[in-house]
């Protein structure tokens, strides 16, 4: 069913938060998802490459360090990003601002789950859970720049229920 502003006004929608499963992923990706993704690719040439591309990209996430306040940008991230990083960068002399970063911890932690999910290796997933480990552990995330907070908001929720059942009571 598709949901808009006139039928849930009709109470059509019913109960969206009765729909919500507790088992996770549940943003973004499901375990029935990664499955059927899994099957399309097995059988699916196209699909491989596009897979084999994604994967190829992760692998070079995993040659960087983790992100920081002050990272400086590596053009070559931005290259593998499977989408445009939306604007070009705005900074001066190749450091990132905090919106570039923000944007950049998004990314990985898409990339490096996906690929997770769909290779089965667990390298994938130990980066992704550094990378959500590491900003939260800035000091702060901007509060005052709302777009830089909501980035990095949407990036450690994804990354939060993808790597849940994986991380530990100190994580």
């Amino acid at each position: 069913m598709v949901m808009n502003q006139q039928n849930c006004r009709s109470n059509e929608c019913g109960d969206l938060l009765a729909t919500l499963t507790t088992k996770r992923p549940r943003l973004m990706a499901t375990r029935a998802a990664i499955a059927r993704s899994q099957a399309i690719i097995e059988r699916n040439d196209t699909a491989k490459e596009w897979q084999a591309e994604i994967a190829r990209r992760a692998d070079y996430m995993l040659s960087l360090p983790p992100l920081t306040p002050t990272s400086a940008l590596d053009p070559a991230e931005s290259e593998a990003a499977p989408l445009p990083l939306v604007r070009p960068v705005q900074s001066a002399g190749g450091m990132a601002t905090p919106l570039d970063i923000a944007r950049r911890f998004g990314l990985r932690i898409q990339t490096l789950g996906m690929t997770w999910f769909l290779s089965g290796d667990n390298r994938y997933r130990d980066r992704a859970a550094a990378e959500l480990l590491a900003i939260c552990n800035f000091p702060d995330w901007l509060g005052d720049e709302f777009l830089v907070t909501a980035e990095m908001a949407f990036g450690a929720g994804v990354g939060f229920d993808w790597l849940c059942n994986s991380l530990n009571d100190s994580q």
